[in-house]
């Protein structure tokens, strides 16, 4: 090869190596941003379950598990503001009306996963 044919080899190189790094480096800015975004999602849902175990040992402690079927919705109330107040606290206020079948769902389960 000689040095011309070298020279426009090397300037080709260069041109589609400008090319590519800027989207290489957006492409992976983008994904580090979803990545980022899915980390922050993943830490608030922690944080929520951290508050509904919490919030479910709370409620245990009214002293009313020999009157489970009466009081039931009043403990499930509790703990659901006590969800709603421990992730304000944290920074996280969360209107648990939207994922309210949800969180219920979590704290029936940690009652379950608690208590048998």
């Amino acid at each position: 090869m000689s040095e011309l044919e070298l020279g426009i080899v090397e300037n080709l190189v260069m041109l589609v190596i400008q090319l590519l790094v800027p989207a290489l480096l957006g492409l992976a800015l983008g994904e580090f941003r979803r990545w980022r975004e899915q980390q922050a999602q993943d830490s608030a849902w922690w944080r929520v379950e951290e508050a509904v175990q919490d919030a479910v040992a709370a409620a245990e402690q009214l002293g009313l598990t020999g009157q489970l079927e009466t009081y039931a919705g009043d403990k499930l109330a509790y703990a659901t503001e006590q969800v709603e107040g421990r992730l304000a606290a944290m920074g996280l206020p969360l209107d648990l009306d939207p994922y309210g079948e949800v969180i219920r769902g979590m704290i029936e389960a940690e009652v379950r996963r608690q208590f048998g």
